[in-house]
């Protein structure tokens, strides 16, 4: 009982920090909704209209009936699915619903972390690495940001708990429910879907264990992983055959505004420059952004705004926001730097 009380005291101590801090967070992203400098409500409004078209019933929140629709591809599904079943059980199909959803279960989610470093180095590990984790200010704004890292982060701490449990009791079923976990963080964003690699590599090669074993649970890891995301890369593939984007769109443009960014952008038809950018991605959602609901409406209180590029004073005059001006003195040099192959890219 001793035992038990000296562990279950630290861990309430450390969830009323990650409270505490996360609540002081979250009610200061509230009130910077409509700053594009700390939340990027263009994409929001994305995922805004999709899941309030799901909830209507006008999509599904998973196929695509129109290969034209290239705007659902985009993401995986999993988070506009994640926002409509906030806005069915609150009742408030805003950002501020997303933002107090996602607070109290990240001031959860610390536990996460504490029980990687419990299993992994031992108790004491484990409570300091929660107290550090529920007081981070950085981990407390990506974690109650409406947006699908937080999610994401939680799926993947959880298929990393199981993960160190499967190194440390050896089994096959801890290292196939880290695999899923992973699989469900790729169905909100498909940017840690290639963990499973290293995760399978560190099983066969780091764990003391047979040959057998080793080889199981490191099958077991990217079986289940890619089993779990096979969904999404069949319908893409059915929907959009020939053109394959297996996972979504934002990884590949990525890597295409990157290449811009080099003096061989214009072999690769890559943009040069967040002008070009901005006016092909444009192209490319140009059928979901006409459709979505949310930039028909005119901006609530504690919403995001509509305009991309304008913040609306209480005056009711536009102004340049300050992020807004980096962006364009960001966007200058760029300009600058690359004035010979935006001219070509341009022509």
């Amino acid at each position: 009982m001793n035992l038990s009380y000296k562990r279950i005291l630290p861990l309430l101590l450390i969830l009323a920090l990650s409270f505490t801090v996360r609540a002081l967070t979250a009610n200061f992203m509230r009130a910077h909704l409509n700053d594009a400098g700390w939340f990027q409500w263009g994409s929001f409004a994305v995922f805004d209209g999709q899941a309030q078209n799901v909830l209507d019933g006008k999509e599904s929140f998973f196929w695509i009936p129109d290969a034209s629709r290239t705007d659902l591809m985009q993401y995986p599904p999993g988070f506009r699915l994640w926002m409509a079943t906030i806005y069915r059980l609150t009742g408030n199909r805003s950002a501020v619903s997303v933002l107090w959803v996602h607070m109290a279960i990240d001031s959860l989610a610390v536990f996460l972390v504490v029980g990687i470093g419990a299993v992994s180095y031992g108790w004491t590990v484990g409570l300091v690495s929660g107290t550090l984790a529920a007081l981070s200010p950085l981990l407390a704004l990506s974690g109650v940001t409406p947006s699908a890292d937080a999610p994401t982060s939680w799926l993947v701490l959880a298929g990393v708990l199981f993960l160190a449990l499967a190194a440390r009791k050896r089994s096959i079923y801890f290292a196939c429910t880290a695999g899923a976990f992973l699989g469900l963080a790729s169905w909100m964003r498909v940017n840690p879907l290639l963990l499973f690699v290293p995760w399978s590599i560190a099983l066969f090669l780091i764990l003391p264990a047979t040959r057998r074993q080793r080889l199981a649970m490191s099958l077991g890891i990217v079986l289940v992983t890619l089993l779990v995301i096979s969904p999404v890369v069949i319908r893409n593939l059915v929907v959009f055959y020939p053109e394959v984007a297996p996972t979504g769109l934002n990884v590949g443009w990525n890597l295409l505004a990157g290449i811009g960014e080099t003096e061989r952008g214009v072999e690769f038809g890559a943009p040069c420059c967040d002008e070009l950018a901005a006016r092909r991605t444009a192209r490319i959602n140009v059928s979901g952004w006409n459709s979505s609901r949310s930039r028909a409406r005119p901006p609530r209180a504690g919403h995001y705004q509509e305009s991309p590029n304008l913040v609306c004073g209480r005056n009711g005059q536009a102004h340049l926001g300050a992020s807004e001006i980096r962006r364009k003195t960001v966007a200058v040099s760029r300009q600058r730097r690359h004035q010979r192959h935006c001219a070509k890219d341009s022509a």
